[in-house]
């Protein structure tokens, strides 16, 4: 096998490790989730795969010369990523970094002393950045807010608690706290009042966090039933359950949610509408499917084949598969805004950004 620098391998290992905990079954003639346009169901298994895929050579380009990025995040105008400073790929002295798309500037943010890898190590909406940062005095971890457009960085906990896996969108910040031994609990911000509601009070793991519209979606950890979606709604403060029983859905799988549709990954891709309660089934080919992203009417994901790791971008109105890259490397994190996509290229010695400008052309 190729190559693949330490930062890449440890969250691959994750995900195959996790996956090893989970076993989805299929065990009647019907496919539950439902298979993807394009696939068919037979005997319980989804269909298709690889010979429904079309490879695309559409025009990419590389951002920075900048070689070791460990962690990036794309969403409106901004790409915000770690730069792993020490090459260690633990996170201890990383700078975080903006790049404004549209202006071509490039922002430094910051060094942190340590930050937070598990869940979502930087998120941004566009319009903010935040992350888990390690805190010298009270030995845990504390979220922290950019505002990009201001460039002022604001402290957004200060407890003796680890909170981490912060998630930005709009007025509102969430992030999972660790308050015991697999006891997590969803706690919710709001910038413009700068109060703090905890969400959730259980003695369970629940984490995960992210919010979209007035939404704030969450998970409770199962490995042994399956995993709980649970959503809030952030003007009537109505907790609902939405789906139970999801075996393939975990903490460490990196979901991403647009709209209605909430997408994960785990050995393969899935999206569960929000709207109707169904699942679909995006792919199944027996590859180890990582890191899904939606935007729009697009998913895209990193698929390992043989010995690389490629992007793929899914369309849900047409059905089909493209293949984006094709170079043998390790292609991850792929993020996908309006027309844009951007992913981290590793090649055994650098961690790169490269960027298609308009998906059209793909």
């Amino acid at each position: 096998m190729k190559k693949i620098t330490l930062g890449i391998l440890i969250i691959l290992a994750t995900l195959l490790l996790m996956g090893q905990m989970c076993v989805y079954p299929t065990t009647t003639d019907e496919c539950d989730p439902e298979c993807a346009e394009g696939y068919t169901c037979n005997e319980g298994v989804c269909e298709g795969g690889d010979d429904d895929v079309e490879l695309t050579g559409c025009e990419h380009e590389q951002l920075f010369e900048d070689g070791d990025v460990l962690y990036m995040d794309y969403s409106g105008d901004y790409i915000t990523w770690l730069s792993d400073a020490n090459n260690d790929a633990d996170g201890i002295g990383s700078m975080i970094y903006a790049y404004d798309i549209t202006t071509g500037i490039k922002t430094e943010i910051g060094q942190v002393t340590m930050i937070n890898l598990n869940g979502f190590p930087i998120k941004t909406d566009g319009n903010y950045v935040v992350w888990s940062m390690y805190d010298n005095n009270d030995y845990d971890y504390e979220i922290y807010m950019y505002n990009l457009a201001t460039g002022t960085t604001t402290q957004i906990t200060d407890d003796t608690l680890v909170d981490s896996s912060p998630y930005v969108y709009g007025d509102y910040i969430a992030w999972h706290t660790e308050e015991g031994e697999d006891d997590y609990d969803i706690n919710l911000y709001q910038i413009s009042t700068g109060v703090t509601d905890q969400i959730t009070s259980t003695s369970e793991a629940e984490g995960m966090a992210m919010i979209y519209g007035n939404n704030l979606i969450w998970i409770k950890v199962d490995e042994i039933n399956g995993n709980d979606l649970y959503s809030y709604d952030l003007t009537s403060g109505d907790t609902n359950l939405l789906a139970s029983n999801l075996l393939k859905f975990s903490l460490f799988n990196y979901p991403d949610i647009y709209n209605e549709n909430l997408v994960w990954a785990d050995d393969e891709i899935y999206m569960y509408d929000l709207a109707t309660g169904t699942t679909t089934q995006i792919t199944s080919d027996s590859i180890k499917n990582y890191f899904a992203s939606t935007y729009g009417n697009y998913v895209v994901w990193t698929k390992e084949i043989d010995s690389s790791y490629e992007i793929h971008m899914y369309d849900l109105a047409t059905g089909t598969t493209t293949q984006i890259t094709d170079d043998t490397l390790t292609d991850v994190f792929p993020s996908i805004s309006d027309n844009t996509l951007v992913w981290l290229e590793d090649d055994g010695t650098k961690h790169l950004i490269y960027m298609v400008s308009d998906i059209s052309t793909c």
